[in-house]
C-alpha cells in the first residue's frame, strides 16, 4: 500500500495501529511525545516517518540508540505536537475500532503493519506421544504458527473481527499468565499462511529477534519473510514429509534431526 495514496485520516489510522503495537503515546500537562523503540529496523520507521508527513505535515527524524543492544527510535516530542498527537490519542482510546469502517485492502495492510510490530512467525518441529487402541506410537510433525501476540480482552476481540473482516481464521491462544488467560491469536494452518503471504506477507523485511524463542532460526539475521517463504515452500514440495509416524520414540527423534538439517535449513538457506 502506498502511503502516498491514502488520506489524512487513513495515515492517522496507521498511526494509530503502530501506537497500539510497539509505539508509546504520552500527553499530560508535562509531557507531550510519541515514540516507536525497535531492532533496527529501517522500514518500520520510515514508514512511521512516512505517515507523520502525511497526516500531519510535519518531518520528524529517528535515530540510533544503545542500551546494552542497538535500537532505532522514531521520536516526536514537545508542546508544539500538542494539537497533532491529541487526535492520535482520540482515535485510539477504543483501541482498534478505528478499522470497522475501512476497506478490506486497508484492514490487510494494518493486520501485516501489526503482524510486524506485535506479531511472530515460528516454526515448531514436535515429536508427540500418542496411543490408538492401546497400542503407542511417536508422531513427528512440522508445526509453523503465526501469532498476534495481544493479551488484553478488547484488543484481542477487535482483532478476531477484523481478521474475519479480511477471511482469516484465527484461534485465541490460552495462556493462563495472563490476567484474560489469553495469550494472543494464532493459526498453524497451511492455508492461512498460505493466505497471509498472498497479501503481502509482514509489511517490512524486519528479522527475527535474537531473543526468540525460535532457536532454530534465530542464530542469522533472517528476516519474518524469509521464514514465511521458506515454510510456504516446504509445504509445497516436501509436504508428505512434514508428518510421520513411529513405533519408538528414538525413531521419530532422529527423523526430526533429519528433517531440520536435510529439508528445513537447507531451504531456508537457498530462500
Amino acid at each position: 500500500m502506498e502511503i502516498s495514496n491514502l488520506s489524512e485520516n487513513q495515515a492517522i489510522k496507521l498511526l494509530g495501529v503502530i501506537t497500539l503495537t510497539d509505539g508509546y503515546l504520552q500527553i499530560n500537562k508535562k509531557r507531550c511525545r510519541w515514540e516507536l523503540v525497535t531492532i533496527p529496523n529501517f522500514e518500520l520507521h520510515k514508514i512511521s516517518k512516512d505517515l507523520f508527513e502525511k497526516a500531519f505535515k510535519i518531518s520528524i527524524s529517528s535515530f540510533y540508540k544503545t542500551k546494552g543492544k542497538k535500537y532505532r527510535s522514531t521520536e516526536v516530542s514537545g508542546k508544539k505536537y500538542y494539537f497533532y498527537l491529541s487526535k492520535l490519542k482520540r482515535i485510539t482510546k477504543d483501541n482498534f475500532k478505528f478499522l470497522s469502517g475501512e476497506s478490506k485492502t486497508f484492514k490487510e495492510f494494518a493486520f501485516r503493519l501489526a503482524m510486524d510490530l506485535e506479531g511472530s512467525i515460528s516454526t515448531k518441529f514436535c515429536v508427540k506421544k500418542k496411543s490408538y487402541k492401546n497400542k503407542l506410537y511417536y508422531q513427528f510433525q512440522f508445526e509453523p504458527e503465526l501469532k498476534l501476540s495481544f493479551t488484553d480482552t478488547p484488543k484481542i476481540e477487535n482483532w478476531i473481527k477484523i481478521s474475519k473482516d479480511i477471511g482469516f481464521k484465527l484461534t485465541v491462544n490460552q495462556d493462563s499468565r495472563f490476567e484474560s488467560r489469553m495469550g494472543g491469536l494464532r493459526t498453524s494452518d497451511k492455508e492461512q499462511i498460505l493466505k497471509f503471504y498472498e497479501i503481502g506477507g509482514f509489511a517490512t523485511n524486519g528479522v527475527i529477534s535474537k531473543s526468540s524463542s525460535n532457536n532454530i532460526v534465530n542464530n542469522n539475521d533472517i528476516s519474518k519473510n524469509e521464514i514465511l517463504k521458506t515454510i510456504l515452500y516446504i509445504f509445497k514440495n516436501n509436504s508428505d514429509l512434514c508428518s510421520k509416524y513411529f513405533q519408538s520414540k528414538n525413531e521419530a527423534d532422529d527423523y526430526r534431526k533429519w528433517f531440520v538439517q536435510e529439508i528445513f535449513l537447507p531451504t531456508r538457506n537457498k530462500i
